[in-house]
């Protein structure tokens, strides 16, 4: 039992005793090689004074006496070190990574390390302590340095794919250069990374020089300290500082990503030397999903102190998931500036380069593009990926075609309510009926008389010139009181209602009016001749619904507002009899009427959506120039038929372009959205049948049906019908 103790205690001793003469592996001055999984403790280059080669497989070494699977706890303590500078070499074979120091055994006493050779056959080799070699050999492989802090290596890519990374917040002190031929090798820099001293040589330039992390929302620095020579930038978000001259050779490649406007949110390169900028470059845009960058926007993705090569004018795409209505061009056109290479944003989703020639979403595309990126209905138009669908969506973001059209359907309305009543002057006519039977009329005069008509109006603008279609409708009515002045003269006044309703066709908007109207007439015929006038007023209500639908939005903005008109009419014409008791009479006539709409604010949608919109006034002059041919027929010697047909030629001699100065509530400038200019001429046909009992001579009761074919040059068409009822109480 004795004996027991005894041998347990002296085998406790011993391994307490031995624990630091074999904490650490050392390699003999002939060589060794690692061929564990892995080292647990450091390596020491056990050199004497003689040339030392660690040769290193697929394994990691961890540090001396401070082990931890994956995590440098200590990157301060040596993972490989040596007694001697310029003595001993390590060449990695396999994917490994180096959990410490590679230098002296002692932070302070600094030896450096003759060569390192890693990055073979593909394989990634991490250092993540300090690195102190006079020169690291890279192979088709990678190569990180990740201490967060300084290295001293000359870097030297070996092979043709072979990568140089620099973690975030560590620096190489050394050149970097590639022995594979130009255009090989890449510098991957990190967030605060820096490597001092030149990258690649003239005729030997590295493929690509990429910055890494940062994000959309904040792009982060690295630096180089030297000249560069390369064939492309790959930035994303990132800035590049430059403290020296940098070269891009011909045909090379400026790779950047646009997330926003500031500084932070685009990959740029500044540099404090000059910019050699070889011919054919092209820069390669990526505008990431969801980003908005606003029309005309400079960016300046290479600033340098020093000059820059003059005239080059790169050819510019966009790449990645970059929306297509995004375009860009070099600003100035002619080519680079002095010290800079300036792109500028020549078409977005809500402005694109090449529109669809649709007026009304041109209009209100600038507006919407000084609106917050933020605002939902940006959001939504940012997405849309085609120039019709853009036109689509911002055509409804705008004044509706119904809207625009309401004051030209207030006219066409004020027009209707002058027929009811020169229809019943026609109808009181002295001599319009020479053929009436005045005997059995005899006995009572033509004193007075009231009077109702109503009518309809239904009217059709198709497409043209890039505004939308639409359907309209005037259903009115009036009731008046008249009576005669003298033989010839006949006034009178009346009050009327109107709804007039006009629907777009393509988009789901509508407005309605409801009109309250006032007329006073005369009329006044002297032999053949006739005179008739009028002045009206009217009190409109108006009412718009604009219903916003595309992809991403889906809401309907509601405005009330009022208005009124004010008219005055004149019509002359003469009574020639014709063959067969026929009657012609041509007809010239005069109209002009005021339009006042007041100004209104929609509610019901988002304030990106609602828009403020300005007063508005029009004035309208109008002639007509026509005739009607009429015969009375006498029926059982008490009542009378007059048919007639008319054609009538309204020119406006004040055509107004109806227009619309908008706001939208969020805040926006402010932008006028036009509307079809209607064509100066019109044309009126009909027919009408006229039912009197001694017409107004002794007015008992009378009635008058007719239907009128409204036509213009541009599209336009309406149909009008009528009715009017009069009775003497």
């Amino acid at each position: 039992m004795k004996r027991i103790l005894f041998l347990l205690f002296f085998v406790a001793a011993m391994v307490v005793w031995c624990t630091p003469s074999f904490a650490v592996q050392t390699v003999n001055p002939a060589g060794d090689t690692l061929s564990a999984t892995g080292v647990s403790e450091g390596v020491f280059m056990n050199d004497g004074g003689l040339a030392d080669l660690l040769t290193v497989g697929a394994q990691d070494i961890f540090t001396n006496n401070k082990a931890s699977e994956g995590v440098a706890t200590d990157k301060t303590l040596s993972a490989v070190y040596t007694t001697n500078s310029a003595k001993s070499s390590i060449t990695i074979t396999g994917n490994s990574t180096v959990y410490g120091r590679i230098s002296g055994i002692d932070p302070a006493g600094e030896k450096t390390f003759v060569l390192i050779t890693a990055g073979a056959s593909g394989n990634t080799v991490n250092f993540l302590g300090r690195v102190n070699a006079t020169e690291v050999d890279i192979g088709t492989g990678t190569v990180n340095f990740k201490s967060g802090n300084s290295s001293d290596a000359k870097t030297v890519i070996t092979g043709v794919g072979g990568t140089l990374g620099l973690d975030v917040n560590t620096t190489v002190v050394g050149a970097l250069t590639t022995t594979a031929g130009d255009n090989t090798g890449t510098l991957s820099l990190a967030s605060g990374s820096q490597l001092t001293g030149a990258v690649g040589a003239g005729a030997a330039k590295v493929h690509t020089i990429n910055v890494v992390g940062g994000s959309n929302t904040a792009g982060v620095r690295a630096d180089i300290v030297g000249a560069v020579y390369t064939h492309e930038f790959s930035l994303l978000t990132n800035h590049l500082a430059i403290d020296g001259a940098f070269t891009i050779a011909a045909a090379g490649t400026f790779n950047t990503t646009l997330a926003g406007t500031a500084l932070t949110q685009y990959g740029h390169i500044t540099a404090t030397g000059a910019a050699n900028i070889g011919t054919g470059i092209g820069v390669q845009v990526t505008v990431p999903a969801g980003t908005y960058i606003p029309l005309g926007t400079l960016f300046d993705v290479v600033n340098a102190t020093g000059a820059i090569t003059a005239d080059i004018i790169p050819t510019i795409t966009t790449v990645g998931d970059t929306n297509p209505l995004y375009t860009f061009d070099v600003e100035p056109i002619t080519g680079t500036a002095a010290g800079k290479l300036t792109i500028k944003t020549t078409g977005t989703p809500i402005q694109p380069a090449d529109p669809v020639p649709d007026p009304v979403a041109n209009a209100a595309a600038p507006a919407l593009g000084a609106l917050p990126a933020t605002a939902p209905v940006i959001i939504a138009i940012n997405a849309l990926t085609t120039p019709g669908a853009v036109a689509s969506a911002e055509a409804q973001l705008a004044p509706s075609t119904a809207s625009l059209a309401s004051p030209l359907l207030t006219f066409q309305g004020v027009r209707e309510f002058q027929t009811l009543w020169l229809n019943r002057l026609d109808a009181c006519g002295q001599v319009s009926w020479p053929s009436e039977n005045k005997e059995n009329c005899k006995g009572s005069t033509a004193d007075n008389g009231w009077w109702l008509k109503g009518f309809g109006y239904f009217g059709h603008q198709d497409s043209r010139s890039g505004f939308t279609s639409y359907d309209a409708s005037i259903l009115g009515s009036m009731i008046a009181y008249d009576r005669s002045l003298g033989l010839n003269t006949r006034a009178g006044v009346g009050l009327g209602y109107a709804r007039t309703n006009i629907q777009g066709k393509v988009y789901d908007a509508n407005t309605q009016t409801d009109t309250y109207r006032a007329v006073a007439y005369i009329g006044h015929e002297f032999w053949s001749w006739f005179v008739d006038a009028s002045g009206s007023f009217g009190w409109n209500e108006y009412r718009d619904r604009r219903h916003v639908e595309f992809p991403g939005m889906d809401t309907t903005a509601k405005a009330k507002y009022d208005g009124q008109d004010y008219t005055a009419f004149g019509r002359v014409g003469y009574h020639l009899p014709a063959f067969h008791e026929f009657i012609a009479t041509p007809m010239a006539s005069l109209q002009y009427t005021r339009i006042n709409i007041s100004g209104r604010t929609e509610k019901g949608s988002s304030d990106d959506i609602n828009m403020k919109v300005r007063s508005q006034r029009y004035d309208y002059l109008e002639s007509g120039l026509g005739a009607k041919v009429e015969r009375p027929f006498n029926y059982n010697s008490k009542f009378t038929f007059v048919p007639e047909a008319h054609f009538e030629w309204l020119h406006k001699l004040s055509n107004p372009r109806i227009k619309q100065t908008t706001t939208y509530v969020a805040g926006s400038d402010s932008f006028t959205t036009p509307s079809l200019r209607t064509v100066a001429d019109s044309y009126r046909a009909g027919v009408g049948l006229n039912l009197l009992s001694c017409a107004c001579s002794a007015t008992i009761w009378s009635v008058e049906a007719g239907y009128d074919y409204y036509w213009r040059t541009d599209g336009y068409a309406a149909n009008q019908v009528s009715m009017r009822v009069s009775r003497r109480f």
